[in-house]
């Protein structure tokens, strides 16, 4: 994956992600957990959700956090129109809750 800069009217550099060939979108139902395998060969993810959601880096079912989690295992938080760009690693799946009903989309990059 490339990063693009641009140079808005005041002189400032503004990095760029480009929009991926590789787009999906998942539709989820409130508080309920689906995941997503990662396809092959991908080494970053652009997720973009519609509500504020919750993401593991594995397919094992999980909750919207409802009490303080202290040892390392909590869900990364991405709010509601928030673009958030993970990368990849190892990792084969992507978990996703949200307290509601919403889509996220996920652009994929090599």
């Amino acid at each position: 994956m490339k990063l693009l800069a641009i140079r808005d009217k005041n002189g400032i550099t503004i990095p760029v992600v480009p929009m991926s060939d590789y787009i999906d979108c998942k539709v989820l139902a409130s508080t309920t957990h689906e995941s997503i395998a990662v396809p092959s060969g991908m080494a970053f993810c652009c997720i973009t959700p519609s509500a504020d959601v919750y993401v593991k880096r594995h397919n094992t079912s999980f909750a919207v956090p409802s009490a303080d989690v202290e040892d390392g295992t909590a869900p990364l938080f991405v709010p509601a129109g928030a673009s958030r760009l993970v990368q990849l690693g190892s990792i084969t799946h992507l978990g996703f809750v949200s307290s509601d009903a919403c889509n996220a989309t996920l652009e994929w990059f090599e």
